[in-house]
């Protein structure tokens, strides 16, 4: 049920734009509708680019998150150690 719900996501449509545009700049800011998946996914598209692993040294540091309100924080939190 949670990859059927995650292949209807948005977002994966543009996985590869974002990973280009990722790497092409600095600075990314995405914009989307609500429930179109970008804090769940995109630091999941990040972790397999192996953003904020040790052992790729292009990519160290750590993949954060950040919500405005604690309770959506834990939730996101939550769903992303899920999937």
């Amino acid at each position: 049920e949670m990859e059927a719900q995650r292949g209807a996501l948005p977002i994966l449509g543009m996985e590869q734009e974002i990973m280009e545009a990722l790497s092409e700049h600095p600075v990314v800011l995405l914009c989307g509708e609500t429930g179109s998946g970008k804090t769940t996914q995109l630091p999941q598209f990040l972790h397999e680019a192996g953003y904020g692993t040790c052992p790729c040294p292009k990519h160290r540091g750590l993949v954060g998150v950040t919500e405005p309100r604690r309770l959506a924080a834990v939730a996101t939190a939550k769903r992303v150690a899920q999937e």
